[in-house]
């Protein structure tokens, strides 16, 4: 019995360092990515303080949703209930979105890859896509799934994504 005992605290103390060394590193602004809507992978993030976003930035943020009416979406701290989601920047303050059955414009300019679909593919729960033609607001911001664009969950479901519902963004630059 003794070795069995050392062997349980032995595996206790392991999965409890392998726990605090994650929880240390997500304050660090260390993420994973599990999502096929951004690349499958290992973010570093730091806090967002309200700078200006440029088209292609990463952002983290609360979604303005219920996660109880999208059970596709992980629960969460967010709150709707959500986790927070990871998203590329589209359309910056001052863009002209408009969104209809073909797809996202902005400034104009059809979004490859971009209709909305009708139900999500993992759950089948139905989606409303948002329409609407508008400029951008100065504290709005469109984001899109750069990794698997068709069955993304993003603004063209929810609308713009306000500065006040981000967290942070990448601190190290990749190509989307």
């Amino acid at each position: 019995m003794n070795r069995v005992r050392r062997d349980v605290f032995t595996a206790t103390a392991v999965l409890a360092g392998f726990s605090f060394a994650l929880w240390f590193l997500r304050g660090q602004g260390l993420r994973f990515n599990v999502s096929e809507s951004e690349p499958i992978g290992i973010y570093w993030m730091q806090s967002y303080k309200g700078e200006a976003l440029s088209r292609s930035a990463l952002i983290e943020f609360c979604p303005p949703v219920k996660q109880k009416d999208f059970p596709f979406t992980s629960a969460g701290n967010c709150d709707g209930g959500t986790t927070p989601f990871l998203k590329h920047v589209i359309g910056v303050p001052g863009d002209r979105v408009r969104v209809g059955k073909e797809g996202v414009f902005i400034n104009e300019h059809l979004i490859s890859d971009s209709q909305a679909m009708s139900r999500a593919q993992s759950s089948q729960t139905t989606l409303s896509r948002w329409d609407g033609d508008r400029v951008l607001g100065n504290d709005e911001y469109w984001v899109y799934g750069a990794g698997d664009s068709k069955d993304s969950f993003d603004s063209r479901y929810f609308g713009p994504v306000k500065a006040g519902q981000i967290i942070s963004i990448e601190l190290i630059k990749r190509n989307p």
